[in-house]
């Protein structure tokens, strides 16, 4: 069976199952096919423990295999199918994947960015228990423009045990990241509210950690800097394949985005029982310096 999807301005035909507003009959070619078996050509995305896929670009579209190992969880082949393969296929097309959290407030989609062990899927999964719907984690899909647009997020929170705990989420018999042996939580699971409509990109969040004694600091990141941020943030699957065209389009999507797009860097006491003040401290911000 073939489903129709659509997600941004891209139509999508996949022979598995994804989280997406259905496409109508009559909606064209597609840009992205998804069809199961493997190994294929192109370059290579690993899900360590859940499967691997193969993406080709193929004139207007993009052509993806992908092959899953028959113990991983569905919950686990779709974060893998939905959260890093299709957002690295809609890449190939022209959009932009960033490593994030990301929640609505307001309407508008708050994109949470930073190293690893910054606290993303904390504060994305802390500023959904404060009533913002969440809009995904550890991967976002941002379609280029005039007005930068999120077009999907990676469907699953990943949470650390202790940050779990945290959040007050009892995730129960839930599978885990091969990776990072991190829970994969369905927001379902967790109680908190999804929203994955196209919605405008509001504001960049750079994550830090600071002491935990001390206050939520926040400050303005310069273009050029947050061009940088959003260059270290960037996934991909085999970056060692790209063209001097390639890295070209990159760099200058970067800077596009940056220009588009503020952003703010945020300092965070690391105390996990401070989480409600933290993202309540973050939403203020953003009401009175990004209104």
């Amino acid at each position: 069976m073939t489903h129709r999807d659509r997600v941004g301005g891209a139509l999508v035909h996949s022979e598995l199952a994804l989280a997406l507003p259905a496409a109508t009959a009559d909606s064209g070619d597609a840009s992205v096919v998804l069809e199961r078996g493997g190994p294929g050509s192109g370059a290579v995305v690993d899900g360590p423990g859940v499967g691997q896929a193969w993406l080709e670009r193929d004139g207007s579209h993009t052509r993806v295999r992908v092959e899953t190992h028959g113990g991983a969880s569905r919950e686990a082949v779709l974060g893998f199918v939905q959260g890093i393969v299709l957002p690295a296929a809609l890449q190939l097309g022209g959009a932009w994947h960033v490593h994030a959290g990301s929640v609505v407030v307001d309407a508008r989609v708050v994109v949470l960015i930073g190293e690893p062990g910054a606290g993303k899927s904390l504060l994305a999964a802390s500023l959904a228990r404060l009533g913002h719907a969440f809009y995904g984690d550890d991967g976002l899909v941002i379609a280029m423009g005039v007005s930068p647009r999120a077009i999907l997020g990676s469907p699953n929170l990943r949470l650390a045990d202790e940050a779990a705990l945290a959040v007050q989420v009892d995730a129960g018999d839930v599978g885990r990241c091969p990776s990072s042996g991190k829970q994969i939580v369905t927001p379902a699971v967790a109680g908190i509210a999804v929203d994955q409509r196209e919605l405008p990109v509001r504001a960049f969040y750079a994550l830090s950690r600071g002491p935990s004694s001390s206050q939520p600091r926040f400050a303005s990141v310069k273009p050029s800097r947050a061009a940088v941020e959003l260059l270290g943030a960037e996934f991909h699957p085999s970056p060692g394949t790209r063209s001097a065209v390639e890295e070209r389009a990159r760099f200058e999507s970067a800077v596009s985005l940056a220009r588009q797009v503020p952003m703010r860097s945020m300092v965070a006491p690391d105390d996990l029982e401070r989480l409600p003040e933290i993202a309540a401290a973050l939403v203020a911000d953003l009401r009175s310096s990004l209104p």
